[in-house]
């Protein structure tokens, strides 16, 4: 039992919270505030809350598609819908990131290309 007010009076919980804030920042176009000015160092350290934030987003389009399904529209239109309000929450991140990509692997042929 010491040992979690060690943490507390560390401010391991704010810590904890601006780590999350951070990478909602980073992923999301979600609300998340973050008050002080951001070190370069934070983000990586900040790893750990990738997956957390992954979950958010994966639960906000799942929410989605269950409130949609209730509509009694076809499995299509649900998770279409669903893949829509995931691009719009993240600003379309993975499907940029899947557009170089590819823009890479088929791109020019040539240095000027």
């Amino acid at each position: 039992m010491s040992h979690l007010k060690e943490y507390f009076s560390k401010g391991l919980i704010i810590k904890v919270i601006r780590e999350f804030c951070l990478v909602g920042v980073f992923l999301t176009r979600l609300p998340f505030s973050i008050t002080k000015k951001i070190k370069d160092e934070e983000l990586a350290e900040s790893s750990w809350a990738f997956s957390l934030v992954g979950l958010l987003v994966g639960l906000i389009g799942g929410v989605v598609y269950l409130a949609v399904n209730k509509c009694n529209l076809n499995s299509l239109m649900c998770s279409g819908l669903s893949i829509f309000v995931i691009i719009l929450v993240t600003g379309a991140i993975n499907e940029d990131g899947l557009a170089d990509t590819i823009d890479g692997v088929g791109g020019g042929n040539d240095q000027n290309q």
